[in-house]
């Protein structure tokens, strides 16, 4: 029998993960491009991503939602028992989800960090006029002996998306779903505030060595087991049980928190011991380079007084 009578081409059905990738760009693809306008137009358009730190709260509030919006989708829609029981691994489908969210999420960061750390943007936009926003921000070497903010804003959002993402993944009742990035950033910066503490404590003040790299190998760890957590989760009547344990979830949210809001008050602690250690570090610097001038003017005083005591003492002998 011909396959392609009346104009019906019978094609070879997509590949699961073709086809998982193409649902999750239908239903959370505005979404995603609402981020990369947002960070375009505020880092390359308009310039107001100035620093690190715009980017970080930027990339926090992505994972933030994002996590939530995509890992937790089917508890959302009430669509868990359906999800679990199409014709695709589970595997597969954290996969996908992890992708679809996640990388892009590298993306801004990496790209968005390297154009503030080397003035890329500036450069562009010196291509074509010549204004402030073609001028550095930052003067060479301003950033040293400062607060490593380009490394936590490296980790610290990829880490609290891996929390996220598989806490939301985990969960089942669709009402605690938005508030879910509580305990997740507050597990976040309770590993980053407690690298840092051991770095001021090893060094006297914060350099990322320790922070970075804990938090980066924390986010594979987490990611790691949400795959073998995700694959054993049970899905029947999940959805129906997810609000019978709204209450339990809420008040462990609220003890999450409670933990958030220590370790911002802690992560404030250190940032300030570390900016004290700096600045007296910094006056402690500025005060003996003062002493070395001052030194330098008094000898050179001292040199200029020999040698006119010098040509007095001549002129007296002419003149004698």
């Amino acid at each position: 029998m011909d396959t392609q009578t009346k104009g019906i081409n019978c094609r070879p059905a997509a590949s699961p993960l073709a086809a998982l990738l193409a649902f999750e760009r239908l239903a959370h693809g505005r979404l995603l491009t609402l981020a990369f306008v947002v960070w375009i137009a505020f880092q390359w358009v308009l310039p107001f991503f100035i620093a690190p730190q715009f980017l970080l709260a930027f990339s926090l509030a992505y994972a933030a939602l994002m996590a939530t919006r995509v890992a937790g989708s089917d508890a959302l829609e009430g669509t868990q028992e359906l999800t679990l029981g199409l014709p695709f691994t589970r595997r597969q489908l954290y996969k996908v989800r992890l992708a679809f969210a996640g990388l892009p999420l590298a993306v801004i960061l990496g790209i968005g960090l390297a154009a503030l750390r080397f003035e890329w943007v500036q450069a562009v936009w010196s291509l074509v006029v010549e204004t402030g926003f073609a001028e550095p921000f930052t003067s060479p070497g301003a950033d040293a002996g400062r607060f490593p903010w380009y490394g936590i804003a490296l980790a610290l959002p990829l880490l609290s998306f891996a929390c996220t993402f598989v806490i939301a993944a985990m969960t089942s009742s669709p009402r605690a779903q938005p508030l879910l990035w509580f305990p997740g950033l507050a597990a976040a910066v309770t590993v980053v505030g407690l690298a840092l503490l051991i770095e001021i404590g090893l060094w006297s003040y914060a350099t990322g060595w320790i922070a970075t790299p804990s938090a980066l190998s924390a986010t594979i760890a987490v990611l790691a087991w949400g795959l073998v957590a995700f694959e054993r989760k049970d899905g029947v009547g999940e959805t129906m049980r997810g609000d019978q344990r709204f209450w339990p979830v809420s008040l462990g949210l609220a003890a999450a928190a409670a933990v958030l809001v220590v370790g911002l008050l802690f992560t404030a602690a250190v940032v300030s011991r570390h900016e004290a250690a700096v600045w007296a570090s910094r006056r402690a610097q500025s005060a003996a380079k003062e002493a070395q001038l001052r030194m330098e003017e008094l000898r050179m005083k001292a040199e200029e007084d020999r040698a006119r005591d010098v040509r007095l003492e001549h002129k007296r002998e002419e003149e004698k």
